[in-house]
Protein backbone atom coordinates (compact mmCIF):
# COMPACT_ATOMS: atom_id res chain seq x y z
CA UNK A 1 0.00 0.00 0.00
CA UNK A 2 1.31 3.74 -0.75
CA UNK A 3 -0.03 5.78 2.15
CA UNK A 4 2.06 8.50 3.06
CA UNK A 5 0.88 10.65 6.17
CA UNK A 6 1.86 14.26 6.59
CA UNK A 7 1.24 16.02 9.88
CA UNK A 8 0.08 19.34 9.76
CA UNK A 9 -0.21 22.17 12.80
CA UNK A 10 -4.11 20.87 13.56
CA UNK A 11 -4.34 17.97 10.94
CA UNK A 12 -2.90 14.81 9.70
CA UNK A 13 -3.12 14.05 5.83
CA UNK A 14 -3.17 10.81 4.23
CA UNK A 15 -2.17 10.59 0.98
CA UNK A 16 -2.98 7.14 -1.01
CA UNK A 17 -1.30 6.61 -4.63
CA UNK A 18 -1.04 3.76 -7.24
CA UNK A 19 -3.37 1.13 -6.43
CA UNK A 20 -4.77 1.88 -3.25
CA UNK A 21 -6.14 5.11 -4.70
CA UNK A 22 -8.45 4.03 -7.89
CA UNK A 23 -9.70 0.94 -5.83
CA UNK A 24 -10.46 2.99 -2.89
CA UNK A 25 -12.21 5.63 -4.76
CA UNK A 26 -9.90 8.14 -2.34
CA UNK A 27 -6.51 10.16 -2.90
CA UNK A 28 -6.34 11.96 0.37
CA UNK A 29 -8.18 12.02 4.13
CA UNK A 30 -7.93 14.65 5.96
CA UNK A 31 -8.08 14.02 9.90
CA UNK A 32 -8.16 16.56 12.16
CA UNK A 33 -6.45 15.69 15.78
CA UNK A 34 -9.15 16.70 17.83
CA UNK A 35 -11.58 14.34 15.68
CA UNK A 36 -8.93 11.01 17.16
CA UNK A 37 -10.45 9.20 19.77
CA UNK A 38 -7.67 6.56 20.04
CA UNK A 39 -4.63 5.36 17.79
CA UNK A 40 -3.75 1.45 17.85
CA UNK A 41 -1.07 -0.37 15.68
CA UNK A 42 -1.12 -4.42 15.14
CA UNK A 43 -2.92 -6.72 13.65
CA UNK A 44 -6.40 -5.83 12.63
CA UNK A 45 -9.17 -8.44 13.56
CA UNK A 46 -12.00 -7.78 10.68
CA UNK A 47 -14.93 -9.79 10.87
CA UNK A 48 -15.50 -11.59 7.35
CA UNK A 49 -19.13 -9.48 7.21
CA UNK A 50 -17.56 -6.04 6.54
CA UNK A 51 -19.36 -4.72 4.04
CA UNK A 52 -18.03 -2.50 1.18
CA UNK A 53 -20.14 0.48 0.71
CA UNK A 54 -16.94 1.78 -1.80
CA UNK A 55 -14.27 -0.36 -2.80
CA UNK A 56 -12.57 -3.60 -2.59
CA UNK A 57 -12.61 -6.50 -0.31
CA UNK A 58 -10.51 -9.17 -1.85
CA UNK A 59 -8.99 -11.26 1.14
CA UNK A 60 -6.22 -10.02 2.69
CA UNK A 61 -6.93 -6.81 0.68
CA UNK A 62 -9.10 -4.23 1.85
CA UNK A 63 -9.46 -0.36 0.31
CA UNK A 64 -12.28 1.83 0.15
CA UNK A 65 -15.64 2.45 2.51
CA UNK A 66 -17.17 0.04 4.54
CA UNK A 67 -19.17 -0.78 7.16
CA UNK A 68 -17.58 -2.73 9.95
CA UNK A 69 -18.90 -3.49 12.98
CA UNK A 70 -21.90 -1.34 12.78
CA UNK A 71 -19.16 1.70 12.07
CA UNK A 72 -18.37 3.71 9.13
CA UNK A 73 -14.57 2.39 8.27
CA UNK A 74 -12.29 3.24 5.69
CA UNK A 75 -9.61 0.79 5.11
CA UNK A 76 -6.34 0.31 2.45
CA UNK A 77 -4.49 -2.41 3.64
CA UNK A 78 -2.73 -5.29 2.05
CA UNK A 79 -0.92 -6.53 5.38
CA UNK A 80 -3.09 -6.46 8.44
CA UNK A 81 -0.58 -7.17 10.67
CA UNK A 82 1.03 -3.52 9.86
CA UNK A 83 -1.61 -0.72 10.37
CA UNK A 84 -2.59 2.10 12.06
CA UNK A 85 -6.27 1.97 13.27
CA UNK A 86 -7.63 5.65 14.31
CA UNK A 87 -11.36 5.70 16.20
CA UNK A 88 -12.78 9.08 15.28
CA UNK A 89 -15.33 11.03 17.15
CA UNK A 90 -18.96 9.39 16.08
CA UNK A 91 -19.44 13.11 14.14
CA UNK A 92 -16.92 12.48 11.69
CA UNK A 93 -17.29 11.24 8.11
CA UNK A 94 -15.09 7.49 9.06
CA UNK A 95 -15.70 6.35 12.70
CA UNK A 96 -12.73 4.12 12.10
CA UNK A 97 -9.74 4.27 9.63
CA UNK A 98 -7.48 1.35 9.14
CA UNK A 99 -4.23 2.10 6.63
CA UNK A 100 -1.41 0.10 6.29
CA UNK A 101 1.98 1.34 7.30
CA UNK A 102 5.92 0.22 7.04
CA UNK A 103 6.43 1.78 10.06
CA UNK A 104 3.24 1.87 12.46
CA UNK A 105 4.68 2.53 15.40
CA UNK A 106 6.53 5.61 14.55
CA UNK A 107 3.25 6.98 13.49
CA UNK A 108 1.65 6.25 16.42
CA UNK A 109 4.28 7.67 18.38
CA UNK A 110 3.87 11.57 16.22
CA UNK A 111 -0.13 11.00 16.58
CA UNK A 112 -0.21 11.03 20.12
CA UNK A 113 2.45 13.77 20.68
CA UNK A 114 0.15 15.72 18.39
CA UNK A 115 -2.98 14.76 19.97
CA UNK A 116 -2.81 16.31 23.74
CA UNK A 117 -6.56 14.74 24.38
CA UNK A 118 -4.89 11.11 24.55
Amino acid sequence: MNTQFHFDAAEVVLSFSGLAAITGFKRKLTIPYSAIMSVQTGPFQERVTALPTGGVSLPFYRTGRFLHNGKRTFMAYSKRHSVVILELAPSSLYQRIVVETEQPEQIKQQLTARCQHL
